[in-house]
Order: C-alpha cells, then structure tokens, then sequence
C-alpha cells in the first residue's frame, strides 16, 4: 500500500544537523532547543574534530593532544535554523553553571561571541531565559544520535522500527540527560554514561 502525505516525514536520527561553532566576528544567537549539554574529549584530526576512543585510538596513538568539546542544539528563531553547537570547556561551564541554576538549558538564550577576531580566540557566552511568548521550539533532539551519525560511531542500542531512506530505521533508547555526571575522559567513557558530560 502506498503511503503519501501532504509533508515529508519527522527525522529523529540527527542526519539534518549542521555543526556550528562561534563566528570569529559578529555574534551568534539562538535558544537551547537540548535539555542538557554533553561531551566528550576530542581530537583534531585530518581537519576534522574527531572523539578520542581509547583504548585504540589513531590521534592518540600519534601522539596528538586531546581537547574536551560539549554540543547543545540551538534554534535561530529569525532563520529557523535548528543546528548543533560544538563548545570548549570554558563556555561549556557557563551552560552547566545555568544548568544549575534553573534545572535545564532548554529555552535558554545564548549570545556567543569572540573576545579577539581569530577563529581560536576564547568566548565569551552570555545566557538568559528566553521569553518564549512567541516562538515555539523544536523538539529536542538525541544529543548521543546526532553525535554518533556525525562521527560514524558503531550502533549504540537497537530495535528496528520501520524504514528510513530505504534503510531500516535504528532507534537508540533515549538516556536520562538530566542528571548530572562527571566528564568522560574518553569515548568509552562517554558512551556508558549515555552521553553524560556534566
């Protein structure tokens, strides 16, 4: 049986999500569509961030550094843009500090901006809830999916449920990201924590 519809189906697996990070002039703003904030060490590699999976990691074994990234998603109200924020520690405690303060980062405004004009100069963040009066955010989406389609990570849980593009649809059971958790050292880490970060 055919099954047409007036519109293209919701996607839940994160394959939409452009990686954004601070501009190095201007500012960036948006809301916190994501409950919580997670992440896990990572490395720069063959021009892409990349996670550190010890105990067989490449970039390690290569002897390159490793650096701790954070993601949240954001939604751009003017544009509708709804894309995944990659953070360093500093800025990533500012988000955990509001975490605290107000139990989630969903509907927090965000204002990213640069201290100096270089693509690596430090940010500076500043956050405030968000008056929502007029604006309806998108659901928040599965901060550990997104992650693992962007980075091809192996299949993290596992029923199959319908079809996707012609594929089976994998659906990953859903982890508590409320709860807060010490930052995972590696990769490994980060996955048995169910993507915990703080």
């Amino acid at each position: 049986m055919l099954a047409f519809s007036n519109r293209p189906p919701r996607e839940s697996t994160g394959h939409n999500f452009d990686v954004i990070r601070t501009p190095a002039s201007g500012k960036l703003r948006g809301i916190i569509t994501s409950e919580n904030l997670i992440g896990c060490p990572t490395h720069y590699f063959q021009l892409h961030t990349v996670p550190c999976q010890q105990p067989e990691c490449q970039p390690c074994n290569l002897g390159l550094p490793w650096r701790w990234h954070g993601y949240v998603t954001i939604f751009t109200a003017n544009t509708h843009l709804h894309q995944l924020l990659e953070l360093t520690a500093p800025p990533a405690e500012v988000l955990a500090t509001y975490y605290e303060q107000h139990g989630t980062l969903r509907g927090c405004e965000i204002i990213a901006g640069r201290v100096s004009p270089r693509p690596n100069g430090r940010v500076r963040l500043i956050t405030k809830p968000a008056n929502l009066e007029n604006i309806s955010l998108p659901t928040p989406p599965d901060l550990r999916l997104i992650l693992a389609t962007i980075w091809n990570l192996p299949e993290l849980a596992a029923q199959v449920n319908g079809t996707q593009k012609g594929h089976p649809r994998i659906n990953v059971k859903t982890q508590d990201l409320h709860a807060p958790a010490a930052i995972p050292q590696r990769i490994g880490d980060f996955l048995e924590t169910g993507g915990h970060s703080l």
